[in-house]
C-alpha cells in the first residue's frame, strides 16, 4: 500500500510568519497536535504541541513547565491553576513570537509513492507522529500514525 492511498490530502498548515498565538488557536480549533510549516508550497518546518510548550518555557521563563512529555506538562499546568492562567495570558500577548522562531527546521518528509511501511519506519526512526507528504518538492498531504492505523483496520 502506498502513502498516497492513506494520506490526508487536506492539510492544516502554518506559515513561518504566523504568530505562536495563531498556531495555538489553529491547532486547538482543529483538534490536531501539530502541522507542517509551509512557504511557497514547500515544507520548511514542522510545529507540534511539544514545540509550543517548549517555546512557552523559553519565551516566558516565569512560567515553569516540565517538558519531559506533553501529558506531564499538562498535568503540571493543571496542578498549578494560577500558572495555567498565566500561560494563557502570555499566549494572548505572544503575537511577537512567530512560528518560524520555534518550529523544527530539520523536517522528515516522505514521497507520496513510498510505501506505508516506509512511513512507519521513518516515524519510528525519527520519533515523529506525522510526516508531510511531498511530490516534486511540494506538499501534497500528510500521513499520521492515525491514518496508518485506520488503513490497517480496513
Amino acid at each position: 500500500m502506498l502513502v498516497k492511498d492513506v494520506m490526508t490530502r487536506e492539510v492544516v498548515t502554518l506559515s513561518p510568519d504566523d504568530s505562536l498565538k495563531a498556531a495555538v488557536e489553529k491547532l486547538s480549533s482543529r483538534g490536531i497536535s501539530g502541522a507542517p510549516v509551509v512557504e511557497n508550497g514547500k515544507v520548511v518546518g514542522t510545529i507540534s504541541e511539544r514545540d509550543i510548550l517548549e517555546a512557552i518555557d523559553v519565551f516566558f521563563p516565569k512560567v515553569h513547565l516540565d517538558t519531559g512529555n506533553f501529558f506531564s506538562a499538562i498535568i503540571s499546568l493543571l496542578k498549578q491553576g494560577s500558572n495555567f492562567r498565566e500561560v494563557k495570558k502570555h499566549l494572548i500577548e505572544a503575537e511577537k513570537v512567530k512560528v518560524g522562531d520555534v518550529m523544527k527546521r530539520c523536517v522528515v518528509t516522505i514521497d507520496e509513492n513510498a510505501t506505508v511501511m516506509d512511513a512507519v519506519r521513518l516515524m519510528t526512526r525519527h520519533g515523529v507522529n506525522r510526516l508531510p507528504v511531498v511530490s516534486g518538492g511540494k506538499l501534497v498531504g500528510i500521513i499520521t500514525r492515525a491514518d496508518i492505523l485506520k488503513a490497517l483496520g480496513r
